[in-house]
């Protein structure tokens, strides 16, 4: 019995160890997003701030119709509604990057606790090897017995 029990906990430390690893590329894949959105903000910024110069450098000594003018004024609000976007794409990241870090505790939890339970499962076997190993030894001795030759003893 304690050999099936030993088998289910050596399964289990096995699916924990796989969901360690799980957890741990998707924590490395959440830390990339995290990076890439940030890269990606990054070079937003530095384009939308060239670009805002580039389009102020146009306009300037032109005569504008009040159309154009609130044309170009919401061409300007849209860099900035799509840095918006960007900074809570990168909010969203690290919001799952903690998710992953809270998902790869757990399983980090899971895999010591199923390692400790087959560890104790290993040793409880390892016992109860040892107590069969004596048994069947004292089996076979108590046979050896049965077979001895015993001395006449003398009537008299």
């Amino acid at each position: 019995m304690i050999f099936k029990l030993q088998q289910i906990k050596i399964i289990r430390e096995q699916k924990a160890s796989a969901e360690l690893a799980k957890a741990k590329q998707q924590k490395l894949e959440a830390e990339q997003k995290l990076a890439e959105c940030r890269e990606e903000l990054e070079q937003y910024m530095l384009w939308q701030q060239e670009e805002i110069k580039r389009r102020y450098q146009e306009i300037i000594g032109t005569k504008m119709q009040m159309n154009e003018l609130s044309d170009f004024n919401h061409e300007i609000s849209s860099y900035k509604i799509r840095q918006l976007e960007l900074e809570q794409n990168i909010e969203q990241a690290q919001q799952a990057l903690e998710h992953r870090n809270s998902a790869l505790a757990q399983a980090d939890l899971a895999y010591s606790d199923a390692q400790k339970q087959c560890q104790k499962y290993s040793e409880l076997t390892r016992v109860e090897s040892a107590k069969q190993q004596q048994l069947a030894n004292l089996l076979e001795d108590q046979a050896l017995d049965d077979f001895k030759v015993q001395p006449p003893v003398a009537i008299g």
